[in-house]
């Protein structure tokens, strides 16, 4: 796996795997984490329509997008060269 996270200061990336680490150039796909109604976190990307899926915090929402990412890795949906970049929309 070769895919970079880039996380804005608020996040905690304790949860984080290690196999998401390695640097990568090819694609870059951002990912949007906002706060629902319910108080859930959900991420969306712009880049990979694909991605919809929440968690019960920031933590639960990133593992939560990594699985769906593997997944989509697996189907050949996405290619297997690419970075990541989360946006945390969320205040408070």
């Amino acid at each position: 796996m070769s895919t970079i996270l880039r996380m804005n200061s608020t996040m905690n990336t304790s949860a984080i795997p290690l196999k998401y680490d390695i640097p990568s150039m090819q694609n870059t796909y951002h990912v949007n984490l906002d706060k629902g109604e319910d108080g859930w976190i959900i991420v969306t990307s712009p880049e990979i329509k694909s991605l919809i899926t929440q968690g019960r915090d920031e933590e639960d929402a990133i593992k939560n997008a990594l699985e769906v990412i593997d997944l989509l890795i697996e189907e050949k949906e996405l290619d297997k060269d690419f970075k990541l970049v989360f946006y945390s929309r969320i205040s408070g």
